[in-house]
């Protein structure tokens, strides 16, 4: 009778065993970068999308989302208490349409948020006015994707809120309850463009750096304008 129950215990574990390793990451890889609990050695790659927003950029490809193969690794590099140091570094791919490149920022850690003082390097955090990006906001309000864009009712959202999406999507791929904060939009008259970018992410890690530009196409016969938008998502490989 002990023996069926060792054996049977066994059998247990040994499953349990199996489907954590199949639901994980490969144990060989480095650990992930955890917002909430920074260590040097951790690192978390991002994969380009390249979002096709509207008819008048969709050249027949199938599908809205066009993942490459480009990378930016980053990795936690060094530690000095609360303050670490974030390395990026790209790895294109002989066609790419991104050069490598390595940059380096610091990233202070304290306990509900993170502080990015300097980011202009960064692909991933460059735009985002804000130092800080809040691990377990309080107060949130609910936003809807829609296509490439983000709005709150039927406004785009633009503002200093702290949103929460409960689906976002890429690719049929469906994540749920992610935070997301916004930058103002960036208007560049001489290109007649407009850039919008979104940080979407939780308390353990950016899932996406949603990066948006819309070209302002002149509508014939009026001076009026459509902005067209297109643009480039680097999003978590793991999430993909």
């Amino acid at each position: 009778m002990q023996y069926k129950k060792l054996l049977l215990l066994i059998c247990v574990l040994s499953f349990s065993a199996c489907k954590k390793d199949n639901d994980g990451r490969d144990p060989a890889l480095p650990d992930k970068i955890n917002f909430t609990a920074l260590e040097v050695g951790q690192q978390t790659t991002y994969i380009p999308v390249y979002p096709i927003c509207s008819d008048f950029f969709n050249v027949g490809m199938d599908s809205m989302f066009s993942l490459t193969i480009d990378t930016v690794v980053v990795t936690v590099t060094s530690a000095n208490g609360n303050r670490f140091v974030f390395s990026e570094v790209v790895f294109p791919t002989v066609d790419s349409r991104i050069e490598k490149s390595e940059q380096l920022y610091e990233v202070r850690s304290e306990s509900d948020f993170i502080l990015i003082p300097e980011r202009d390097s960064s692909r991933l955090f460059w735009f985002y006015a804000n130092d800080t990006i809040h691990l377990r906001p309080q107060q949130l309000t609910e936003m809807k994707q829609e296509e490439c864009l983000f709005y709150i009712d039927d406004d785009k959202f633009v503002g200093n809120e702290i949103g929460i999406l409960d689906k976002y999507e890429l690719e049929g791929i469906a994540f749920e309850d992610k935070y997301i904060v916004s930058c103002l939009p960036q208007t560049n008259q001489p290109l007649e463009t407009i850039f919008d970018g979104y940080l979407i992410y939780d308390e353990f890690g950016l899932v996406a750096s949603h990066q948006i530009t819309s070209m302002l196409i002149p509508i014939p016969q009026t001076t009026d304008s459509i902005a067209e938008p297109l643009g480039l998502i680097w999003l978590d490989a793991d999430y993909h």
